[in-house]
């Protein structure tokens, strides 16, 4: 582990191309563990605890988004890397991923986004979790909860949010993330993320930003996402649905994860900017 611009940080590899990977919301770098190994054959590999996640020590400011694909652009000025990275996003990742192709071209070659929400909006029970009414309700509930309650707590919900099979979530991964909210103070900083996430997706145009990047990109879902289930995208989009899996199929399938991950990356010099075909993955 190292820290790059205040982010707590794991470069693994040594490959002439760089893939950046990005969690989702309230995770951080260790769900990426199972697959980093394999990635990291070719490519350097850089896994990043974006701030307020993780062990990262680097203060989050608003608009999020924004603070968060500067920081990760901080991380690969902090390592020299001036070339185009491939970015890999789950989730709250795969938004600050479409965002930085977005915004900065030049610094993106190729783009995978998992899970990515806010598309067709912001669904109704996502905005309600995150106002301030529940987020006052949630820290008076949760205030007389033992740390260690709250940790499992959170561990349990956080594996059945992932993943239709909680029981293939690896253990270490799953460890990683609960450990970081033993306390409560954690946890009411979490609420103040969710906000912030939530008032920059509402106000951020997604899908024309989809329509319009300038670079290869990925959309992958697992078909029983409970948190933002697989839509039929429009037929410009390159869009893998795998089976069996949850919202992070890092976690629960890496091995599917993997099968479409590795050749998408793997040709990064030779590809062209044209939308790949629609499929769907039935590994």
């Amino acid at each position: 582990m190292v820290s790059l611009a205040g982010l707590n940080a794991e470069v693994t590899g040594r490959g002439p191309h760089v893939v950046v990977l990005l969690h989702g919301f309230s995770d951080n770098l260790s769900t990426w563990r199972r697959v980093v190994p394999a990635l990291a054959v070719r490519h350097r590999v850089v896994a990043l605890d974006l701030p307020g996640h993780g062990e990262s020590t680097r203060p989050w400011h608003r608009p999020l988004v924004q603070d968060y694909l500067e920081a990760v652009l901080d991380a690969l000025d902090e390592l020299g890397v001036d070339d185009p990275v491939s970015v890999v996003g789950n989730s709250m990742g795969a938004v600050v991923g479409a965002q930085l192709a977005a915004k900065h071209p030049e610094r993106v070659d190729r783009l995978v986004l998992i899970g990515m929400p806010g598309v067709g909006g912001v669904p109704i029970l996502w905005r309600a979790a995150a106002s301030r009414p529940v987020s006052v309700v949630m820290r008076t509930a949760l205030a007389p909860v033992p740390p260690v309650v709250l940790q499992r707590g959170f561990g349990w919900f956080y594996a059945r949010a992932a993943s239709p099979h909680p029981r293939a979530i690896d253990a270490v991964a799953l460890s990683a993330f609960s450990s970081h909210y033993a306390d409560h103070a954690r946890v009411r900083g979490l609420s103040d993320l969710g906000r912030a996430l939530l008032t920059d997706m509402v106000s951020l145009d997604l899908a024309r930003t989809l329509a319009e990047l300038e670079m290869p990109a990925l959309r992958v879902w697992g078909r029983h996402d409970r948190l933002v289930p697989p839509h039929r995208p429009p037929r410009t989009e390159s869009t893998v649905v795998l089976s069996g899996c949850g919202h992070c199929p890092q976690l629960d399938a890496p091995d599917r994860l993997l099968a479409v991950l590795m050749p998408f990356l793997a040709d990064v010099e030779q590809a062209e900017a044209v939308p790949l075909r629609v499929v769907a993955s039935g590994l």
